[in-house]
C-alpha cells in the first residue's frame, strides 16, 4: 500500500485543479485506507470522464495487483502503455502482475523489452523489478532483481513474508565495492539487511570466484530459510551482470589528469555549481550535484577527484542525497569534506568558513552552508555554494580573494542584486565567476528549475565580461587581470540532459 500511495503523490503532487479533482482525492483517501474496491470506483469515474487519464489507469492497475487479480493487473497495465509506451511504472507493474500470475514466457517478454528501453536510454538503469514469488514452508519470498549493479550494488532482493503476510526479513545479493580485491573475479555477499534502524547486516555468504547463478542464489536462499549454512562450491552464471562504475573515483584512465604547470590552476566547469580545481599536485571536486533532481540534466558518469567539497546537503550540491539508504556516488576512497575548519590536500591549502543559506531555503537543516576558501600557487579561491548575504565575520574569513564563485542568476534566486554588489565591493576579486544559473541547452523543461534564471539577462548590465568557449580555464597570480573581469564558462560536455 505505501508502494501505491507513494506512487500516487509522485505522479498526482503538481496536477492542476480540474472537475474530476474531488474524485481522485477520493480514490487517494481510499488507497490511503487500503480500500482498493472504493478508489476503483471513483478512477473508474475519473477515467469516464477522462479516458486517457494516465494517474487513474496506473492507480487502477496496481489496485488490481494488490488485490491479486493478475489477469485485470495485465489488461490495465497494457492500458497505461497504450497511453505511455515506455513509462516504467507501467513496464514494471506488468512485469510483476505476469511473474505473479506464473506466466513466465510473458514475463520475459516483458523483461526483454524494459531491458531494450534501457539500453535505448529511455528508462534508467537504477530501476528493479519483480522477478518471482515462490514458497518457504509458511513464509513467502518475493524476488526482485536489478538488471544493472548501480550505485546501490544490489543484484537481487529476497523479501521474505511471514504467514501474516508481514515483511519479516530481508536478504540480498551485493557487490560492495569494499569487498573487492586488486586482481581476480568480481565478489558478491549474500547479506541479511537491516529491516529496523538499530539492527545490524550480517553476512550469510560470499561468492568469491564471480557472480553466481540466479538458481545458485535461490538455493542458497531456500537452505538459509531452513536453518542451514549453504556451503561448497557453487555454479556461476552465464551472462554476469554490468557494473556502473562510481561516478567520482581517484583514478581514472578515460578522465586523464590535466597538466598544469607550477604557479597556475586550472578551473574547470561541470555544470550548476559544481567545479572541478586543478593543481599541478591535486584535483578538488565542489559541489558535484544529484542527476534529475531538480536540475534536469545528469552528473558525468565518470569524473576523477582526489577530494570532494560540499557545501550544503541539497541534491543540486550534495549527490549524497539518499544517504543512509544507499552508497554515495563516489569511491570509498575519496575524501569528502563539509564542515568548517582547516584542511590540506597536496598544494592546497582548504579553509571551510561557517556561512547562512540563503533564506527562505535550507531550512530542513538549519540553513547552514560552508564557504570553502582555496589557498593554492599564489590564488585565493572561494566558492560560496548557496550562502546568503555576507556577515562580517565571513568577510573577515575571506580576506584578499582574487576568484569567487558565487551564486548569480536573473531572477535573483539565491543572492539578491545589491547582496551580489555588496559582496563584490567588499571583496573586490580580480575574477567573477557565476554559477547556481538555469542552463537552457540541458533543461528540457522551459519552467524547470523552478524560480531559476538564467545568466545572459544579467550579464547583459554588466562590464568586462568575458564568456569562453570551453568549460576550462587556466589562472595565474601574475597573469590576473588589472580590471576586474566576470568570466562566464561554458557547461562540461560531459554533462548531458539525456536519460541514462
Amino acid at each position: 500500500m505505501r508502494r501505491i500511495v507513494l506512487l500516487l503523490f509522485a505522479l498526482g503532487a503538481f496536477a492542476q485543479p480540474s472537475p474530476i479533482d474531488p474524485k481522485m482525492r477520493e480514490a487517494q483517501q481510499a488507497l490511503g485506507a487500503g480500500d482498493c474496491v472504493r478508489a476503483r470506483a471513483a478512477l473508474r469515474e475519473v477515467i469516464a470522464a477522462d479516458p486517457k487519464n494516465y494517474v487513474a489507469h496506473l492507480l487502477t492497475a496496481n489496485c488490481f495487483l494488490r488485490e491479486n487479480d493478475y489477469a485485470a493487473a495485465i489488461a490495465a497495465f497494457h492500458d497505461v502503455l497504450g497511453l505511455r509506451p515506455d513509462a516504467s511504472p507501467a513496464m514494471l507493474g506488468l512485469i510483476q502482475a505476469y511473474a505473479l500470475a506464473g506466466d513466465l514466457a510473458q514475463r520475459d517478454a516483458e523483461i526483454r523489452h524494459l531491458l531494450a528501453s534501457i539500453k535505448a536510454r529511455k528508462i534508467s538503469r537504477t530501476i528493479q523489478f519483480v522477478r518471482e514469488q515462490f514458497d518457504a514452508g509458511e513464509r513467502r519470498v518475493l524476488v526482485r532483481e536489478s538488471p544493472y549493479v548501480t550505485l546501490a550494488r544490489v543484484r537481487y532482493t529476497f523479501d521474505v513474508f511471514d504467514a501474516q503476510q508481514k515483511l519479516a526479513q530481508r536478504l540480498v545479493l551485493v557487490s560492495r565495492d569494499a569487498d573487492q580485491v586488486a586482481a581476480g573475479p568480481r565478489r558478491f555477499s549474500l547479506v541479511s539487511s537491516p529491516l529496523t534502524p538499530d539492527a545490524k547486516e550480517t553476512t550469510s555468504r560470499v561468492y568469491d570466484r564471480g557472480e553466481p547463478a540466479y538458481a545458485q542464489v535461490i538455493a542458497d536462499v531456500k537452505e538459509l530459510l531452513v536453518g542451514k549454512t549453504p556451503s561448497g562450491r557453487y555454479a556461476l552464471t552465464a551472462v554476469p551482470a554490468v557494473v556502473d562504475p562510481f561516478p567520482i573515483t581517484v583514478s581514472d584512465p578515460s578522465d586523464p589528469r590535466l597538466a598544469v604547470k607550477r604557479g597556475h590552476v586550472a578551473i574547470e566547469y561541470i555544470a550548476h555549481s559544481c567545479f572541478r580545481i586543478h593543481t599541478p599536485g591535486a584535483r578538488l571536486l565542489i559541489d558535484p550535484f544529484a542527476s534529475r533532481l531538480w536540475l534536469g540534466y545528469d552528473f558525468p558518469s565518470k569524473l576523477a577527484a582526489d577530494e570532494i567539497l560540499i557545501t550544503h546537503p541539497h541534491y543540486d550540491h550534495d549527490a549524497d542525497v539518499l544517504i543512509g539508504h544507499q552508497p554515495p556516488p563516489w569511491a570509498p576512497d575519496v575524501r569528502v569534506l563539509r564542515d568548517p575548519g582547516t584542511y590540506k590536500l597536496a598544494d592546497i591549502t582548504i579553509t571551510g568558513i561557517h556561512g547562512k543559506h540563503a533564506g527562505p531555503w535550507g531550512q530542513e537543516f538549519g540553513q547552514t552552508n560552508t564557504i570553502w576558501l582555496l589557498d593554492t600557487n599564489g590564488l585565493r579561491i572561494a566558492h560560496l555554494g548557496d550562502n546568503g548575504p555576507m556577515t562580517d565575520e565571513n568577510l573577515r574569513a575571506l580576506g584578499h580573494v582574487d576568484i569567487l564563485i558565487m551564486p548569480i542568476d536573473a531572477k535573483y534566486h539565491i543572492l539578491k542584486e545589491p547582496e551580489i554588489e555588496a559582496i563584490r565591493e567588499t571583496l573586490r576579486p580580480r575574477i567573477v565567476i557565476p554559477m547556481h544559473y538555469r542552463i537552457p541547452d540541458l533543461e528540457t523543461s522551459p519552467d524547470k528549475p523552478d524560480d531559476l534564471g538564467e545568466i545572459k539577462p544579467w550579464l547583459a548590465a554588466q562590464q568586462n565580461v568575458v564568456e569562453l568557449q570551453s568549460n576550462v580555464a587556466t589562472f595565474s597570480a601574475a597573469t590576473l587581470p588589472s580590471k576586474a573581469a566576470i568570466v562566464v564558462f561554458r557547461h562540461s560536455p560531459r554533462v548531458s540532459s539525456a536519460p541514462r
